[in-house]
Formats: structure tokens, C-alpha cells, sequence
């Protein structure tokens, strides 16, 4: 495909590959070149493109029997033990001599400072995530040492080399979520629950202890198995279950849920309507809740107390 080779290919710099900036370029340069490639009229007039295209997308399978496997090998070695680490970090965990902990400490904190990069260039939705993690799963507590040193480790390398993958995988998902069609969806439940048929739905009969219990333990069971295999190696099956069962039990309280409910509501109606200043608003209407107006009153003697 002489013609082809007009088009522009990323290449290899002599140093600093590995950077965040370079590897974002050399990621939009791969890409636009594919799009190129895959072009109709690309594919048509040039015989079996399409077929080795597919096979460079194909991990592990690129190149195999041109080269004796060279280059899978090294893309496998490269990319591919990011699956198998988590077992096999997981085991090391378990396995670990007690005499190696403080060596750990250093390397860790050693390889930390590495993976670091400046704060604003952190993705901030896979940042929002990690946090989420650590909230769960308590991972800061000191009984998890370790485990929150290899999960550091792990988070510094999944930022650095796939941040910009799995942040755009997250905007993905939040876009299809809040897509018109989505939006539509929900708004037709909304009123398919509550106007069946343009009818005002009956009030549900309240469910017996019995329902409630099979309920609880199903959801129970669809949450622990909501996390893959590898995570629970890597944070532990006990730690895992305990963040699994706290974030159940967040939501048993129905006061609590309804005030997230009207947190979350605030926050929508703020991004729909930025222009009619509603956070002045929503701090008026709270204002007239008597209990707002006890820890008001209240902050104002503390203050004047600390005044004498």
C-alpha cells in the first residue's frame, strides 16, 4: 500500500515516551490515523486492509505468526499482565514474610512519588472513583497497611497509563445516562408508576416481613456479586464484604435516603437552570426549617461565647 504511506504514523521520540502528554498525543495521532484507514472508500480499493486492521486491534493476536510472536510477546508483556496482576498481587499479599514490610514501605512510597503527576492533571471523574473506593472500602484505616500501599501502587499505574481511557469511558457512560432517549425513559416510568394509563396508580399494599427479608437478601447477594474476583484479592474478601454490606446499609434509613434524594434534586435543577440563581433559593427555603433555625441560633451563642 504505497499510497498509504503518505499518511502520518505516530512516532517514537528518543526520550521521555512514557509521558502523560506524549502518550495523549501519540494516542490522538494513532487514532485519527485509523479512522483514515477505515474509511469505505480506504477498504475498497485496498485488498485484506480491513483484515489486518482488525487483527492490530485484536490484542495479543498482532503480528503472531509474521514475526515469530516477537512483537505479541512484547505487547502481551507489556500490557496484558495488568488482568493477572491483581492475583497475583492479591497472593503476595497472603504470602509476604514479615522481615520484607518495612523494604515495601520505602519502595512504595518510592514508586508513589514516580507515578505522581501534578494534581490538575488528573482526571477528575477516575479521581471521583478512587476516592469512592477508599470511602467504601475504608482503606485508610490502619488495618489495611498494606493492602492501601499495593492499591496506591495500582492506582497510580491505572492513572498514568489508562486515566484517559477509563476517564472517557465514565464521561461515556454518564452521556448515555443523561441522553435525551435515557432522560425520556425516565420520565415515562416516572409517569407509568405513578398515572398508569392516565389513571393515578392505587396505593401499594405495604409488603409483609417475610417479603422484606427474601428482598434484603437478594440485594444483598446482587451487591457481592457486583465486584470481580481480582478486586476482592487485591483489597481482601473481608474488607470487601464489610464496604459491600455498609453501603447496604446506608441505604436502609428512609429519612436519609430522602434527604439525598432532595440533594441529589437541588443538584439537578442547579445544572438545569444555572441562570436563576437557585442555591440563594434553596438556602431561603431551608432557612424556614425550624431545625435550621435552632443551629442557627445555636452558632451564633457559640460565637458570642468565644467573642467573651
Amino acid at each position: 500500500y504505497g499510497d498509504l504511506g503518505k499518511l502520518t504514523f505516530p512516532g517514537k521520540k528518543t526520550f521521555h515516551n512514557m509521558d502523560r502528554l506524549v502518550l495523549e498525543k501519540r494516542m490522538k495521532m494513532l487514532n485519527d490515523y485509523l479512522q483514515i484507514l477505515l474509511q469505505t472508500g480506504v477498504i475498497d480499493t485496498h485488498s485484506h486492509l480491513q483484515a489486518m486492521v482488525l487483527t492490530f486491534l485484536e490484542q495479543g493476536d498482532y503480528d503472531k505468526g509474521v514475526t515469530g510472536g516477537h512483537i505479541s510477546r512484547t505487547f502481551d508483556t507489556l500490557v496484558n499482565p495488568l488482568k493477572s496482576s491483581m492475583r497475583t498481587v492479591g497472593q503476595a499479599v497472603r504470602t509476604m514474610p514479615d522481615n520484607l514490610l518495612s523494604t515495601v514501605d520505602g519502595v512504595m512510597d518510592g514508586i508513589t512519588k514516580v507515578f505522581q503527576g501534578r494534581a490538575t492533571d488528573d482526571n477528575i471523574p477516575l479521581r471521583i472513583m478512587l476516592l469512592l473506593m477508599d470511602e467504601v472500602f475504608d482503606l485508610k484505616s490502619r488495618n489495611q497497611w498494606l493492602r492501601r500501599r499495593i492499591v496506591t501502587l495500582l492506582r497510580q499505574i491505572i492513572r498514568t497509563m489508562f486515566g484517559d481511557i477509563v476517564n472517557r469511558r465514565i464521561l461515556d457512560y454518564v452521556s448515555l445516562m443523561t441522553s435525551p432517549e435515557q432522560v425520556a425513559d425516565y420520565l415515562r416510568a416516572f409517569k407509568q408508576s405513578f398515572w398508569p394509563n392516565g389513571i393515578r396508580a392505587e396505593p401499594r399494599q405495604s409488603r409483609d416481613d417475610i417479603t422484606r427479608m427474601r428482598t434484603r437478601v437478594a440485594a444483598k447477594v446482587a451487591l457481592l456479586s457486583s465486584l470481580s474476583d481480582e478486586l476482592k484479592h487485591i483489597i481482601g474478601s473481608e474488607t470487601t464484604r464489610r464496604g459491600i454490606l455498609c453501603v447496604f446499609e446506608l441505604f436502609q434509613h428512609p429519612i436519609l435516603n430522602k434527604r439525598l434524594l432532595y440533594v441529589l434534586l437541588e443538584g439537578i435543577l442547579e445544572v438545569l437552570f444555572p441562570q436563576h440563581n437557585l442555591p440563594q433559593i434553596f438556602r431561603k427555603l431551608h432557612s424556614r426549617s425550624p431545625r435550621v433555625r435552632d443551629d442557627f441560633k445555636t452558632s451564633h451563642r457559640t460565637k458570642s461565647d468565644l467573642r467573651r
